[in-house]
């Protein structure tokens, strides 16, 4: 299992925000959170450079990130009356 993603942060007029896709006409989608993140896979360089690409031509100040996930997790088979 994957366990390292990347995730573009895209610097706007509202602050930081997760970069998430191209939306029309290429205009640069991003989401508040983590959960609308587009994630990358470290081992495709290549789709990290495309995009890579997209945003400077955008004129987009961004940085790269990495995203862990727990290979095990933290708690198996919870029943969702025990999350409130």
């Amino acid at each position: 299992m994957q366990t390292i993603s990347v995730v573009f942060v895209v610097k706007t007029s509202s602050g930081e925000r997760f970069f998430c896709g191209f939306g029309k006409k290429q205009s640069v989608l991003t989401s508040l959170t983590l959960t609308g993140a587009k994630l990358y896979m470290p081992n495709l360089p290549s789709h990290i450079e495309k995009t890579k690409e997209i945003l400077s031509k955008k004129k987009k100040t961004f940085s790269l990130h990495f995203v862990n996930l727990a290979p095990e997790p933290i708690q198996k088979n919870i029943e969702l009356d025990q999350l409130n």
